[in-house]
């Protein structure tokens, strides 16, 4: 072994490759080695920073509503136009029940879906597979702003939001995006705000299309069943719940008291 200012070379046998250290290498080994005994990366804030700005949302909800109808009234033009889609969406036409669609499938909004779908089919006397093409297209049309908006967004967004992980989260999308679409738009979550990240990343929008518009159309022809044919007994049941935590809250109630 010789040893410089420089680096040192280690030889063990004549015939192996000689492999040079060089000492700043060294130390960002022994830092590296040193943090993951003390317990491993240091604490982020970006989660908390998240749920703060989600709880000043919910916070400053109202106030919000307020200065944009504000807003609103400020412009005739755009007023009036509100006022229309306010009473289509009021008074169940078919008209309201598309544009309901597609508001509730927009990321800033989320409305769920699938609420929306039952009421509709409880509340209106409109055929239920006119409902089902009305719900699944309005929503696929608000999926698809939702991935024009990530695409506008681009790339550097989302690698700021996920700087650490976002070569791992794109080839997440990449593997296994055409399952999380399909079944995030079957089951009940937030597949809306992920849709942006779909357009931030670049996933092919045919695809996108497609597996949207399958998974909404699968989630409400399962509703569309289990509404005609099972309606009574969920409800039923959904009721002894709600009947069990009421006397579980009258019992509390009169230990406290």
């Amino acid at each position: 072994m010789s040893k410089s200012n420089d680096y040192y070379v280690e030889i063990e046998d004549p015939h192996d490759e000689i492999e040079i250290i060089l000492p700043s290498e060294i130390e960002r080994t022994q830092k590296k080695k040193s943090r993951n005994v003390r317990g491993g990366k240091p604490l982020s804030l970006k989660w908390p920073l998240i749920f703060v700005c989600i709880g000043l949302i919910y916070i400053f909800y109202e106030p919000f509503l307020e200065y944009i109808m504000s807003i609103l009234k400020s412009n005739p033009t755009v007023y009036s136009r509100y006022l229309y889609f306010e009473g289509e969406i009021a008074n169940n036409t078919i008209a309201g029940m598309f544009y309901t669609a597609i508001f509730g499938s927009l990321f800033f909004l989320a409305i769920p879906s699938e609420a929306l779908f039952i009421f509709f089919l409880d509340s209106t006397t409109y055929p239920g597979f006119v409902i089902l093409l009305l719900m699944t297209i309005g929503n696929v049309c608000g999926l698809v702003f939702n991935y024009l908006v990530g695409r506008l967004l681009g790339e550097r967004f989302v690698s700021k939001i996920f700087a650490k992980n976002f070569e791992k989260y794109q080839e997440k999308i990449n593997s296994s995006g055409g399952w999380i679409l399909l079944l995030g738009n079957i089951f009940p979550g937030p597949v809306e705000l992920l849709t942006v990240f779909f357009g931030s990343f670049r996933y092919p929008l045919g695809q996108y299309i497609y597996l949207v518009f399958m998974g909404r159309l699968i989630k409400y022809i399962i509703l569309f069943i289990l509404f005609n044919f099972y309606w009574e007994s969920i409800t039923l049941f959904y009721d002894d719940i709600l009947g069990e935590f009421l006397n579980l809250k009258n019992i509390f109630t009169s230990v406290v008291e």
